[in-house]
């Protein structure tokens, strides 16, 4: 298969899991099925598998992730040099300004001027309320998230978490954790 993206092609990469898509290097056969099927099937990966230190896990959602961010970033850095269409214009224009830091340090918070200033004039529970439900429908988030995340210094336990949203550089950098105490933890 084969896709063609303004200057950029694509080909689909070689199979890694065998003609039929099952690794099968991944089991440990010094142990039985029967004492430990998770470990026959999954103990040779388990031994040679790192987790990269800027992932909170490792599997194969990872891979196919970051195979397609790196796939996307070629696409649209090519967009932004060499665009061809106005798709393609359309993607590298918006890449360029993201990139842009010189006028991000220019405009430094100003852009957020409106909707803090929305913030601040808030005088009750309800208006505050209102307001959530207003951000939620203007631009697709609230103004805070809750969600269920791992915890990156515990991997095996979740964690409930408050996020700034999409609004902010990095949502992990931004996030709340609370009820810490044994209340937002199920541990495995």
């Amino acid at each position: 298969m084969a896709i063609a993206f303004g200057a950029v092609a694509w080909s689909e990469p070689k199979q890694t899991f065998g003609a039929w898509g099952v690794d099968l290097s991944s089991r440990d056969l010094k142990v039985k099925p029967g004492d430990s099927f998770f470990n026959y099937a999954n103990g040779s990966y388990l031994a040679r598998t790192e987790i990269p230190a800027d992932q909170e896990s490792t599997g194969a959602g990872y891979d196919v992730y970051n195979l397609t961010q790196d796939e996307l970033r070629t696409l649209i850095e090519a967009s932004a040099a060499n665009p061809s269409g106005a798709t393609a214009t359309q993607v590298g224009g918006l890449y360029k300004s993201f990139m842009d830091e010189a006028t991000v340090e220019v405009l430094d918070a100003k852009p957020l001027s409106g909707s803090l200033a929305a913030i601040q004039a808030t005088k009750t529970k309800a208006e505050f309320g209102t307001l959530m439900a207003k951000t939620h429908v203007s631009y697709g988030q609230s103004l805070f998230g809750l969600q269920v995340d791992a915890d990156a210094k515990q991997p095996i336990s979740t964690l409930w978490q408050a996020s700034a949203g999409d609004r902010w550089p990095d949502r992990r950098s931004t996030s709340v954790a609370f009820l810490r105490a044994g209340l937002a933890r199920q541990d495995a």
